[in-house]
């Protein structure tokens, strides 16, 4: 997969990456476009998106149409294959790939819980029975996903949710 971007994405890229602190600014970034992934970069710049293409291994007549493709659709103002909102064109070089690579996904958003992993309802209050462990509860990593210790949050939160869970039902039974 590839993360395709004209200058100003890559602006907003910049931008998104030194607030999430992925990187402290923008020459650690560009550092990325020295590091090689199997013999191919793992991300260049350039001022013709063919040539950029051909540089990463990319069908540069594929890329093409598929950012054609895509302009039309951000000059029309309507994303008619994924209907994302506001769909900017890719116009301003020099452009920017990105090779991106699936890797476990984690959430960053989900549900509040408590410290018993109960989540909780509107006005911050513990929703009886309901309890949560892992990505479903949100906060654990803050604006970033950290892969490694997602199997470690997982297994912790489950436990304490278990037990949470199991304290609960003993304390209805009585």
């Amino acid at each position: 997969m590839y993360l395709v971007m004209d200058k100003t994405g890559y602006d907003r890229y910049l931008a998104k990456s030194i607030e999430d602190k992925l990187v402290p600014d923008e020459t650690v970034l560009r550092k990325w476009l020295a590091i090689k992934n199997n013999g191919k970069p793992v991300m260049v710049e350039s001022d013709n998106l063919a040539e950029a293409a051909k540089v990463m291994g990319i069908n540069p007549e594929g890329l093409e149409a598929t950012v054609k493709q895509w302009n039309e659709m951000a000059s029309a103002g309507k994303d008619t294959q994924f209907n994302r909102k506001d769909p900017k064109e890719l116009i301003k070089a020099p452009y920017y790939i990105v090779e991106q690579k699936p890797r476990f996904a984690t959430t960053l958003g989900g549900l509040k819980a408590n410290a018993n992993m109960q989540i909780l309802g509107k006005g911050g209050k513990p929703i009886p029975g309901l309890f949560g462990a892992g990505c479903v509860v949100g906060g654990a990593n803050g604006a970033d996903s950290m892969t490694a210790m997602m199997n470690s949050w997982a297994i912790i939160s489950g436990v304490d949710a278990a037990d949470g869970a199991t304290a609960a039902i003993k304390k209805s039974r009585k």
